[in-house]
């Protein structure tokens, strides 16, 4: 007798077919996510103009310039009110 369930899985005939099933949404996620971190991230390193054609690095003094402002509203509580 047979498992009702050895019918739902079966492998792929050939990895080309399984990479091209999953090829697009590696795709999306690539697009979606992956590529606006890593643009925040280079953008948070350096002096960016309001059409973004010219960028300064600056390394970490954005950062530094943040930290120690003064009139820094103080988001402690509110970081700890949403992280918890």
């Amino acid at each position: 007798m047979r498992n009702r369930f050895s019918g739902l899985y079966r492998r792929p005939r050939s990895p080309l077919l399984a990479f091209t099933l999953v090829f697009p949404s590696l795709l999306i996620i690539l697009l979606l996510i992956i590529y606006p971190l890593l643009f925040s991230l280079v953008i948070s390193f350096g002096k960016v103009g309001a059409n973004f054609r010219s960028y300064q690095f600056v390394g970490l003094k954005n950062y530094l310039a943040v930290v120690s402002d003064n009139q820094a509203v103080d988001l402690s509580p509110l970081a700890r009110k949403n992280i918890v």
